[in-house]
């Protein structure tokens, strides 16, 4: 797994990067984070639950239901 920044810490609003992560379903996994502010020093779990799609998948998991629900940009009035 890659060392990704990918959270802001909630207490400092410096960025926090993936210590470890874990499979909870196929559409939920629940992440621990490390803030790399070294005077904060938090380190915090978070879950992350996939909600939808944007794009149908080539090679969908016939156990996984996901409604497709595209990007929609704003209207121009």
């Amino acid at each position: 797994m890659s060392r990704r920044v990918s959270s802001i810490c909630p207490h400092c609003g410096q960025p926090a990067k993936i210590r470890t992560s874990k499979s909870i379903s196929a559409l939920v996994t629940q992440r621990y984070y490390a803030c790399q502010n070294h005077l904060c020093g938090h380190t915090y779990s978070a879950i992350e639950e996939v909600t939808h799609s944007i794009s149908p998948s080539a090679t969908p998991n016939t156990q996984v239901k996901l409604e497709v629900r595209p990007v929609r940009t704003a209207r121009q009035d």
